[in-house]
Order: structure tokens, then sequence, then C-alpha cells
């Protein structure tokens, strides 16, 4: 997709962030919480580093930091323990802002991996709580480090060419009917170099 929907889909380096509560069937995230919103966003950071806004609160209120492999490398919010605290991080890959811990005033959190899969997730008290949940859970943002200084929270990815809303369901090379099964290992190998 080229814009962000409100059902788990966006381009690379944006959220999308859902507007009611996830259903049984969500496809998105394993097993949703019934009292829960959440914003996913799919990190590429082999060009540049990212910088994650997760906004002050009172509740519930975690962006979580997964690798490829699913691997939690760390949680910003407010609601469990071992976590960084609201506010803004630089999300870098491992061969950016190799060594820093801060870099333009913002702590530096290193992922293992150019790619990231974030789940932010804001509860949502009661049925009249929803509008209030939904504006905290759509303050959570993402800018690029290098638009950073000059935008902040005031960024605005740009306008795509072509609008695109149907998303493209990937299909694992070498497992068709017909196909040659070395071709998937030619692919993971290609994958596990770009990692």
């Amino acid at each position: 997709v080229t814009v962000p929907d409100h059902f788990g889909e966006a381009p690379a380096n944006q959220f999308s962030h859902f507007q009611v509560l996830a259903a049984e069937k969500e496809g998105c995230v394993v097993a949703p919480n019934a009292d829960t919103l959440y914003s996913i966003a799919e990190l590429k950071l082999n060009k540049q580093a990212m910088v994650l806004h997760v906004p002050e609160s009172d509740r519930f209120n975690v962006a979580e930091l997964v690798s490829p492999y699913m691997e939690n490398f760390a949680n910003i919010g407010t609601g469990a323990s071992g976590m960084y605290p609201n506010g803004d991080y630089v999300i870098a890959g491992p061969s950016e802002l190799v060594g820093q811990e801060e870099t333009e005033g913002l702590k530096v959190i290193h992922s293992p991996y150019n790619h990231v899969w974030i789940i932010g997730r804001t509860l949502v008290k009661n049925p009249a709580d929803l509008p209030a949940a939904r504006a905290l859970n759509d303050a959570m943002e993402l800018v690029p480090l290098k638009k950073w200084a000059k935008y902040g929270l005031a960024y605005e990815p740009p306008a795509p060419k072509k609008i695109v809303t149907t998303p493209k369901c990937g299909v694992v090379p070498g497992t068709q009917v017909g196909e040659n099964p070395l071709t998937y290992w030619a692919a993971l190998g290609k994958a596990l170099k770009a990692s």
C-alpha cells in the first residue's frame, strides 16, 4: 500500500493506527486484546534511522519493537516493567550510529536488524473512552531522523505518486506448484544478506 489504512497496512516507516477495537478474526495481531487499540508499523532502517514518538500517558500505552525473527528487543511506554519511558527515541539499524547512545538529544535504541516491526498498544478503559484512547493512539508517530531537526512532530510523509490501498500478498519463492524448490534457498540467501 502507498497510504496508511486503519487495519494494519501502511507504507514502510509509517504507522497504521487502528480506529476500532480489533475483532477476533483480525489477522495483523495474533490473539488481539478486546480492550486495546493497535498501531502497526514496519521500519526499514537500511537507508536511515527513524525517530519514534510515544506520547505521555496515564494508561497502558506501549510500543513494542520486534525483530524479523519475532525477538522483542525494546518496549517504550507506560504500563509494564523493563521499559523505556514514554518520549522520543531514535531507532537505528545495526550499521548506523554505531557506538552512539544519543544523537540530536535523543536516546538511540540499536536494532539488531534493518527490519523492525512496531506493535503499539493503547488501553481502552470502556466504550466511552474510545475517542480519548484513539487520540493517544494516533499521537504515536514516526519521523525520519534526517527530517527531525527541521520538522519534529510536524513532519508529514510525502504524498505518493499513486494511491494503492490493496496490499500485495507475498508468495514464498519455490513453494508453488511447478516451481523449482531451489528458488526458495536462493531467495532466503538474498534476504539474509539484505538483513
